[in-house]
């Protein structure tokens, strides 16, 4: 009698099969709990990285006033005489000779 007054309410105990929700069910929220939290470390490590890669210039920045000179003639902002005249300065000759 009482077995079947179980399985009348709908008991899960009776052999219907969802016995196995017990053991997959929680199975399946750790598995889905481990991957979120894969995915927020990748995520965050992107982020980082993405940050890092900003911060640091393309080009490095000229140092000295020769490398600056040196690098606006190579972009050609000034002409071969004016960089000659601007090295010959720098360097305590003012009359122009390297």
């Amino acid at each position: 009698m009482l077995t079947s007054a179980v399985s009348a309410y709908g008991g899960h105990m009776d052999g219907d099969g969802t016995a196995w929700m017990w053991v997959v069910g929680p199975l399946m929220m750790v598995v889905l709990l481990a991957l979120l939290g894969v995915l927020i470390w990748w995520l965050v490590g992107l982020a980082n990285r993405r940050t890092e890669q900003a911060d640091t210039p393309v080009h490095p920045q000229p140092s000295t006033p020769e490398d600056i000179a040196a690098a606006r003639y190579a972009r050609g902002e000034i002409g071969a005489q004016e960089y000659r005249d601007i090295i010959a300065n720098l360097r305590g000759r003012p009359d122009g000779s390297p």
